[in-house]
């Protein structure tokens, strides 16, 4: 398992604390996330395949 790096000198003490106690639960919330979030772009580029320039930007990096 990799190690996180935190700038601590920008990093909210708050968020700090409560990553250091549950990791796991913070790292499982980010993966649901980012599941939701390409879902929804899924989602659009469906609805809307015949408008390709929006969708070129939606796909492209």
């Amino acid at each position: 398992m990799s190690r996180c790096k935190i700038n601590f000198k920008t990093a909210a003490p708050r968020w700090i604390n409560l990553a250091s106690i549950s990791i796991g639960a913070i790292l499982t919330d980010h993966a649901y996330c980012e599941q939701k979030a390409a879902i929804s772009c899924i989602s659009f580029i469906q609805h809307y395949s015949s408008k390709k320039e929006i969708v070129h930007r939606f796909y492209s990096p």
